[in-house]
């Protein structure tokens, strides 16, 4: 599996008189790929229904290949994208006094 990604942050502070004052921005993109091989979802075997209510195999198999250029290889690509913003604004009743 490949994956990888941009994160950019950014924050903006600003304080007059009573008012502290914040201003931000994530952008996130996150492009993955996935290959596996066709038998990468395993095979399970149970003795009997009960086994199998209580999560209770008897045997598990997956076939794999660690090859490049195998056959029945599968990929998935997917893209992600998110944009977030804020305005946060604390106020005070009283602006602090200056020393």
């Amino acid at each position: 599996m490949v994956q990888y990604g941009q994160n950019y942050t950014d924050t903006f502070s600003w304080i007059h008189n009573n008012h502290s004052i914040k201003i931000g921005v994530r952008l996130l993109r996150s492009p993955t790929e996935n290959i596996n091989t066709s038998n990468y979802i395993p095979s399970y075997t149970f003795n009997d229904v009960l086994s199998f209510v209580n999560d209770k195999p008897l045997q598990m198999t997956r076939w794999s290949t660690l090859l490049r250029n195998a056959d029945n290889r599968q990929s998935a690509f997917a893209k992600g994208r998110l944009c977030a913003t804020f305005i946060q604004d604390d106020w005070k009743v009283r602006a602090q006094p200056d020393h």
